[in-house]
């Protein structure tokens, strides 16, 4: 895609599409269930494990290190984790 606002559009689409199927809110249900993998994360939000990884890494670019959801903190650097605030 040479126009920019093309690849904005496609990133827009995308986004939405990953807040539809998976969202900040399946990251936390996927700690809540016990999910130890990206594999059993993709299972229950039943998803593919490429397009988990693609949602992960669309998160990572747009929150940065972390964010917080309710109670819950995402971190995405160094790697995907769920903390429970108390």
């Amino acid at each position: 895609m040479n126009d920019v606002r093309s690849r904005k559009q496609e990133r827009q689409a995308r986004l939405w599409g990953y807040n539809k199927l998976i969202g900040l809110t399946g990251i936390i249900k996927a700690f809540q269930a016990g999910c130890q993998s990206r594999h059993e994360m993709a299972e229950l939000l039943d998803v593919t494990e490429e397009y988990l990884q693609e949602c992960i890494d669309c998160y990572r670019d747009k929150y940065g290190v972390c964010t917080e959801v309710d109670n819950y903190i995402i971190y995405f650097i160094p790697c995907l984790a769920v903390m429970e605030k108390v």
